[in-house]
């Protein structure tokens, strides 16, 4: 008997066939620090795609405003996520030295739109509370 996660629907994997085109894509602003701009720029090609995969999959969600990125003191990203209601803001911490990952295998490197999507289904489940 195959399980299937319960969140599983709410960012469903791409299908071989285009889902949209792209005068539908509603991109948000996303505000990188100085600090946030080197680390982002001194990264893998992913890396540096990251801000953009942000801006595509939580423009998805219509009330959602803007992203900022700033580097903290420890050397993570802190992505804070503005919504219409600031009660729903969120910030999301990755390490630096994750958008550096390269290996061998794909499947093993940092990948944008994986980390963007998951941190969309993460903000839905959590903040949003969609079931």
């Amino acid at each position: 008997m195959i399980h299937i996660h319960p969140h599983a629907h709410i960012n469903p994997p791409p299908s071989s066939r285009k889902r949209f085109h792209m005068e539908h894509v509603r991109r948000i602003p996303v505000q990188l620090t100085e600090a946030a701009k080197e680390a982002i720029d001194g990264s893998t090609r992913q890396g540096r795609v990251f801000p953009q995969a942000l801006s595509e999959f939580f423009g998805t969600l219509p009330e959602v405003e803007q992203i900022e990125i700033d580097v903290s003191p420890d050397k993570r990203l802190m992505i804070d996520i503005k919504h219409k209601h600031e009660h729903k803001h969120y910030r999301f911490f990755i390490g630096v030295d994750d958008l550096h990952q390269k290996s061998g295998n794909p499947r093993d490197s940092f990948d944008a739109a994986k980390t963007a999507n998951e941190l969309l289904r993460l903000y839905r489940v959590h903040v949003l509370q969609e079931v």
